[in-house]
């Protein structure tokens, strides 16, 4: 087992504290003009990284481990199939350091308020997911809920948390279009979620096809327009967590890291699983995107469900 205080690392620092503190903030809420500078700024040094990064590409190890840092390392990987995208690169692609730690502290406490919120307690053991834009979480044992449905209980999420869960979506949308140059647009698709694995329970079992998140699949098998697949660790293997790594088929595996992003296509040649949580609580922001437009859903974040691609 991970060391005892290790699990009780703190959720987030005293900037995700204010974040919390501010979370029955009317959902509208505007950005002040000192943090949209901020955002201005941040953006333009993004573009600046993005391409020196992309101009000198490291090559993938086999096993990329946690204590490993790159730049941006990428394994070539040649398509399994044609895209409505057209001709794309079916690469895997992985970015160190991508998010900064106050921002990663503060998705780790949305993803804890969501849980929270819909009573699916981390002591349970499981899988949950927690989508912030349409309102859904579904607990182990395929139980749903919307947070936004349930007029008894406080909304958990406010101004502040939109903004910066919009902010990173707009982000990785911009990565993704680097690093899978296409002939056509790039869409964000639903859904896009915060995923909690939990370990914390030794006697937890499956009940449900949704609870069995470590078998193996392929993205757009079991959703046709997903074309290009992403994920955002929050949380550090062997450190917050056992088991939990990423591994593809041939044998090569992502070791998660606190502010690493994961980007592969979504096809038949990236076929993957995580192996089972054992111990701690794995958090990532996992999210898609589309080619075709008629898939494209909306970054909402109003604090209403949304049960639509554009409504």
């Amino acid at each position: 087992m991970p060391k005892k205080q290790k699990h009780k690392r703190a959720q987030s620092s005293s900037d995700a504290k204010k974040r919390a503190q501010s979370s029955d903030a009317t959902p509208g809420t505007s950005m002040s003009r000192p943090a949209l500078l901020a955002a201005a700024v941040c953006a333009v040094a993004a573009v600046v990284l993005r391409s020196a990064r992309l101009a000198r590409p490291e090559v993938m190890p086999q096993r990329l481990t946690r204590t490993m840092r790159v730049r941006h390392a990428r394994r070539t990987v040649p398509c399994a199939t044609t895209s409505v995208c057209g001709a794309r690169p079916c690469d895997r692609v992985v970015i160190d350091d991508w998010l900064p730690p106050a921002e990663i502290d503060a998705l780790r406490d949305i993803a804890r308020r969501g849980a929270a919120a819909a009573d699916a307690a981390a002591a349970a053991g499981g899988p949950t997911i927690i989508d912030i834009n349409s309102g859904f979480v579904m607990a182990p044992g395929a139980r749903l809920v919307n947070l936004y449905q349930a007029k008894s209980k406080r909304k958990p999420f406010g101004g502040e948390d939109y903004e910066l869960y919009r902010s990173v979506i707009r982000r990785l949308k911009a990565e993704v279009e680097a690093a899978f140059p296409r002939a056509s647009a790039l869409y964000f698709t639903a859904p896009t979620f915060l995923t909690r694995l939990s370990g914390e329970n030794a006697t937890w079992e499956a009940s449900e096809p949704h609870d069995e998140y470590y078998q193996w699949h392929v993205d757009r098998e079991n959703t046709p327009h997903y074309e290009f697949s992403g994920l955002l660790y929050l949380s550090d293997y062997d450190e917050d967590f056992e088991g939990g790594l990423f591994t593809y088929d041939d044998g090569s595996v992502v070791e998660p890291r606190r502010g690493r992003l994961n980007m592969f296509a979504s096809g038949a040649e990236n076929k993957h699983r995580v192996t089972q949580v054992t111990a701690g609580q794995r958090l990532t922001l996992s999210f898609w995107f589309a080619c075709d437009p008629a898939y494209e859903f909306r970054d909402f974040l109003d604090g209403q469900a949304h049960a639509r691609y554009r409504s």
